[in-house]
């Protein structure tokens, strides 16, 4: 090699230097600039990912940011409150006048005292006297009181599922109504719907409630049969003591007895009672409801005795309130999409 290379690179270099600088020419010395543009040099193009991929993403993204959103607007959101006739407290605060009633706290109402509450911009709730009455959830979504003792008054303008009441042994679900709702000091309640439909349910029983019909809820039972308040007082005894009896022996007079007063309207009686009594009662029930009601010809005794439920949607259809796939339609998720405030 020649000494002059050594100090001198424009000067040339023997067959050995030039061998030796091609194998060891990847571990020569380089500025941090020329090193990341060659480690740059080396990456290929990635290819964009497609459309379907990129607005998942999105979709993703964005529902995520959306559910984050109401469940801190559920959380500290509060309704408008307006106190008449005497002292009411708040989360044992004592309010008079104009007040505001957050998520997680109590409004109790003494017995001189009444309350508006409104209920975002879907509706409102009087409270009565003697009342007390908390707010659990003031979602886009869901909007949910917690009825401890007393009467409350709701009248909602909204999709169904959008409005609940708990109580002790129930959970009223609004379908767009008005209605009174009462619960005594040992947790038992009665419904009574005056326009639209409320769902009365706890765990897999349900009640569809009509305008002008009630329910009542008790320990033991949640919900009970629903039944028109023009009804005899007869049925109404005898429904009450059916609702009251959760193990055998069974009421078989009770229940003769409330066979025997409905009318055609009690069919929507009849229909709940058949997911009520004993198997071998049910036959009961259907004869009674077929005599009553003008029963599909196509219809199967026996798919309405084993509660088949396209049996039970079609025996819904003959009350005339609607067809039961409505019911259907409002315990859908999506059903909960459209957008209320």
């Amino acid at each position: 090699m020649s000494d002059d290379y050594m100090w001198d690179p424009s000067a040339s270099a023997d067959a050995e230097t030039e061998r030796l600088e091609r194998i060891l020419k990847h571990a020569r010395y380089r500025p941090a600039t020329e090193r990341l543009a060659f480690r740059l040099g080396g990456l290929r193009p990635r290819r964009a990912a497609p459309v379907w991929m990129r607005l998942a993403a999105a979709l993703a993204v964005a529902g995520a940011v959306s559910g984050a959103w109401m469940l801190w607007s559920a959380r500290t959101a509060a309704w408008d409150v307006q106190v008449s006739g005497g002292v009411a407290r708040i989360a044992s605060r004592p309010v008079t006048g104009a007040a505001r009633l957050g998520v997680g706290e109590w409004l109790e109402t003494d017995p001189d005292a009444s309350a508006r509450v409104r209920v975002g911009v879907i509706g409102q709730v009087e409270v009565a006297p003697g009342t007390r009455v908390g707010l659990v959830s003031a979602g886009l979504l869901e909007k949910r009181m917690s009825l401890s003792r007393g009467t409350i008054h709701a009248m909602i303008f909204a999709p169904p599922r959008r409005f609940f009441v708990n109580t002790p042994w129930a959970v009223a679900v609004d379908l767009g109504c008005a209605y009174s709702l009462s619960v005594e000091n040992n947790g038992d309640g009665l419904l009574r719907v005056t326009a639209g439909w409320v769902g009365f349910q706890a765990g897999g029983r349900e009640s569809f409630i009509p305008a002008g019909a009630a329910c009542r809820t008790s320990a033991g039972t949640g919900p009970g049969t629903p039944f028109y308040l023009d009804s005899s007082d007869e049925l109404q005894q005898a429904l009450a003591e059916l609702d009251s009896v959760s193990t055998a022996p069974w009421p078989r007079l009770a229940l003769e007895r409330v066979l025997a007063e409905a009318r055609q309207r009690d069919g929507v009686t009849l229909w709940h009672l058949l997911f009520r009594v004993p198997p071998a009662e049910r036959v009961l029930v259907y004869q009674r409801f077929s005599e009553l009601l003008p029963v599909p010809p196509e219809m199967e005794k026996d798919a309405v005795l084993r509660l088949e439920r396209r049996a039970m949607d079609r025996l819904w259809n003959a009350l005339g309130l609607g067809p039961m796939q409505w019911w259907r339609r409002w315990k859908w998720p999506w059903a909960m999409l459209t957008p209320t405030g």
